[in-house]
């Protein structure tokens, strides 16, 4: 009966070791197989072609020397006591392919604790480590994809420590990213920013995503670098995700546009003129102040200038002086000048010169076009006035030439009555001479005057 029980306790033990894909057998002391589960056998086989029975070596040479050599030293180290484990791979001629496994031996003693043979186990871990070399894989890619970036991208704990960083840290802020990892991310803060960032990193943890907030750096050389920082919080992992940005170029280009535009608001106010810039690509056009100073007209910018333009030009200027936007974009005019009339706020018309200059781009696409209008009423007015003055000049040298000259038409006509007959004294006749003569020279200079006077 118990000899029935035992030889059924073994069938059960059989069945479980045959009944899974990992492969379990075991070798004596002279490397002669003990026992070995089908999926052994069955490896052994697609293998080498061989089929394994009890008592043979279990090390064929069909494996080939470097399989040999190899399992010989792992044999060896758990023959001399060694119980340990190792991930191993070879070729699999079923699936054409590399196949990983984790391998454990162990030593087997007896009741005398004498070493009589190891027990061996293998199980295929190709599966997970086909996942692991792929999110390796991803792993570097993703790193190269982040090492090529120019921005500084980096993971920062909840009590901020920086986790990870990019390569871009070293040309950021001069230290390499082994340099940072560990180390907290406020070290290398200005500390004039450290407040105001502590606000920032605060909302960020809070849920709030950030974008475009800048502080400054302190540089491994020492000096400081103006960032600007996009960041995100993760809840679940616990870490800030930040992205930060060298803005020391847009600094600059911001300190000129601001240095630029601060010369433009003085020569605004230092000129009479309204100053005009018009977007040929959006039709908004900026007047300074002085359109409000001089028109009444509200300064700034206006959203669609054409119709506000058409409804002030006088109805009589318009076809000469209003231009189109794509008019002026895809013609060839440079510079422009015009004098028309534009009317108030209040109503009454102002007579200007206005004077622009077109901007192109490298296509000869005009892109804006600048330009100054002057306010020149009052030189029309005293135009108006000294032409009217003239006029009434004209008209007094016109009446007082003609009443000059009838006198002397007169005295020319008495003067034909005389004759030589009548006049006998050769004194009298002289005199008589230069008196016709100096009144015919009369004549001509009154004429003269008439002629230019018409003219």
């Amino acid at each position: 009966m118990e000899l029935q029980t035992n030889h059924s306790k073994l069938q059960k033990e059989l069945a479980l070791i045959n009944g899974t894909q990992d492969l379990i057998w075991s070798v004596d002391t002279h490397l002669r197989v003990i026992t070995a589960n089908h999926s052994f056998l069955r490896t052994i086989r697609a293998l080498t072609g061989k089929t394994l029975r009890e008592g043979d070596e279990v090390l064929v040479e069909e494996f080939g020397e470097e399989q040999l050599t190899k399992w010989r030293k792992y044999y060896n180290r758990a023959l001399n006591g060694e119980q340990f484990t190792v991930k191993d791979n070879h070729y699999d001629p079923i699936n054409q392919g590399l196949k990983y496994s984790l391998i454990s031996l162990s030593p087997i003693y007896d009741e005398d604790n004498t070493m009589f043979g190891i027990a061996c186990y293998s199980k295929d871990i190709t599966p997970d480590t086909l996942n692991i070399i792929e999110l390796k894989n991803t792993r570097a890619k993703l790193e190269k994809i982040l090492d090529s970036s120019l921005d500084m991208i980096c993971t920062v704990s909840e009590d901020g420590y920086i986790l990870n960083v990019n390569a871009a840290s070293e040309k950021v802020l001069g230290y390499k990213p082994e340099e940072l990892i560990g180390r907290l991310l406020f070290d290398f803060l200005y500390p004039e920013d450290l407040a105001k960032t502590e606000r920032m990193a605060a909302s960020v943890m809070a849920s709030t995503d950030m974008t475009n907030n800048e502080n400054r750096y302190v540089r491994k050389d020492g000096t400081l670098v103006p960032l600007m920082w996009s960041a995100t919080w993760d809840p679940k992992e616990r870490v800030r995700y930040g992205i930060a940005r060298d803005a020391t170029e847009r600094k600059k280009i911001e300190d000129a546009l601001r240095l630029s535009n601060e010369r433009f608001e003085y020569a605004a106010k230092a000129t009479s003129d309204i100053l005009w810039d018009w977007n040929l690509a959006t039709n908004e056009v900026y007047y300074s102040d002085n359109i409000k100073n001089l028109f009444g007209h509200k300064a700034g910018y206006t959203n669609d200038n054409l119709p506000f333009y058409f409804e002030h030009v006088h109805p009589d200027d318009r076809e000469r002086v209003v231009l189109y936007p794509d008019q002026v974009k895809y013609g060839t005019m440079v510079n422009w000048t015009q004098e028309y009339r534009f009317r108030k706020a209040d109503g009454e018309y102002a007579f200007v010169l206005d004077r622009g200059i077109v901007i192109r781009d490298h296509k000869g696409i005009g892109i804006r076009m600048i330009g100054a209008m002057q306010d020149i009423t009052l030189m029309k007015e005293q135009e108006l006035r000294v032409r009217h003055q003239n006029e009434q000049l004209m008209e007094i040298a016109q009446i007082n030439a003609h009443e000059i000259r009838r006198p002397v038409a007169t005295i020319l006509g008495l003067m034909q009555l005389f004759n030589q007959a009548t006049i006998k004294s050769k004194t009298e006749r002289e005199l008589l001479e230069h008196l016709d003569s100096a009144t015919r020279e009369l004549d001509e200079v009154i004429r003269r005057i008439i002629d230019k006077t018409v003219g």
